[in-house]
């Protein structure tokens, strides 16, 4: 009986091995929290990122880009309004043209009516063919046949020459957004040396550059109606123009905040994968040392695969209790050669 009882609690004391595992699990939950803060740390950071890159987006003012600069080409600008009046549709858009343009050709838009507004020219010019000419195109007005909603954008491209004259010169174009419930007039522009950054609403601006060998550039930069005709139709020089790349404009900030973005949640995937790895390479170590204890220890190849994956993931104290020991994990009950056939069939 006492040899018994000697051999019994001789095979409850956990071998040297289990023993150096159960301190390195002491040591598993601060790994697992730095972990999680990791993780945690590096999506919120995304999501704030991509937050911010919203918000600027929602603050993005209306903006105009063209596929070309060069004076005296004839370009396609692009208007873009990326937003509503708050929360209110936006129901028209007027863009004003700059003096030196006197010819525009607007295009078309499904859900807007479009308007040529004239004015008189202080003085009158004379275009390509000998005509005069005694008014211009002051603003091209759109109106929505459908509100456009408060979180969608738009675009409106007008066709027209850039003034021959105008090399190194920024040509503004005022531009009012008028909604359902208020509007916004972005037309303020900057003073000599002001950062038009600065500007709650600034104007759309294009800044024009010297034309090249190959530019685009007819007429004598009167820009009347007929000019066009001379030397092919307006829209025919708009549309080989329109082959060159297209520089966009861009807000500095909604694009480092995506970066920044997709940074962070990058990094958080990332640490979220190894940390699965690391947790699920201490599951096997933690299910080892509980089997040891079982005194299924010894089990070796696919039959320990088998084991684990029949007792589920990481549930070695699982495969003592089903073996009829202690549930505990600490040691085998009733241990003995009968305990351990049952951990590991």
């Amino acid at each position: 009986m006492l040899d018994d009882a000697r051999s019994l609690t001789s095979n409850t004391d956990p071998p040297p091995e289990a023993v150096g595992i159960e301190k390195e699990r002491e040591r598993m939950p601060s790994r697992t929290n730095k972990h999680r803060l990791l993780v945690g740390g590096a999506a919120a950071l995304g999501v704030l990122a991509l937050t911010f890159a919203g918000a600027g987006a929602a603050s993005a003012h209306v903006g105009v880009s063209s596929n070309t600069a060069e004076a005296g080409s004839y370009a396609v600008l692009t208007f873009s309004v990326p937003h509503g009046c708050g929360d209110s549709p936006t129901t028209s858009v007027a863009i004003q043209i700059p003096e030196g343009i006197n010819a525009v050709t607007p295009t078309r838009n499904a859900f807007y009516t479009v308007e040529k507004v004239s004015e008189a020219l202080e003085t009158p010019i004379v275009d390509g063919h000998g005509n005069e000419v005694t008014e211009r195109i002051a603003e091209i007005v759109y109106t929505a046949t459908t509100p456009l909603p408060h979180d969608q954008r738009d675009t409106f491209e007008l066709s027209l020459q850039l003034p021959t004259d105008a090399a190194g010169q920024t040509l503004y174009f005022p531009t009012v957004q008028t909604c359902e419930e208020g509007e916004t007039g972005w037309v303020q522009i900057p003073a000599d040396g002001q950062d038009p950054h600065d500007l709650e609403a600034p104007s759309p601006a294009l800044s024009v550059v010297a034309a090249s060998d190959s530019g685009h550039g007819h007429g004598d930069g009167g820009n009347g109606e007929e000019d066009g005709d001379a030397h092919g139709s307006e829209d025919e020089h708009a549309d080989a123009a329109a082959q060159q790349p297209a520089t966009a404009s861009q807000t500095p900030l909604i694009v480092t905040s995506l970066v920044v973005g997709a940074a962070g949640l990058l990094t958080g995937g990332i640490a979220l994968l190894r940390g699965a790895r690391r947790h699920d390479a201490d599951c096997r170590r933690e299910t080892d040392a509980r089997l040891a204890r079982c005194g299924a220890g010894a089990v070796r190849g696919p039959a320990r695969r088998d084991l684990r994956d029949r007792h589920g993931h990481c549930s070695g104290r699982r495969a003592c209790g089903t073996a009829g020991h202690d549930p505990g994990g600490r040691g085998c009950a009733r241990g003995g050669a009968a305990g351990r056939g049952a951990a590991v069939q």
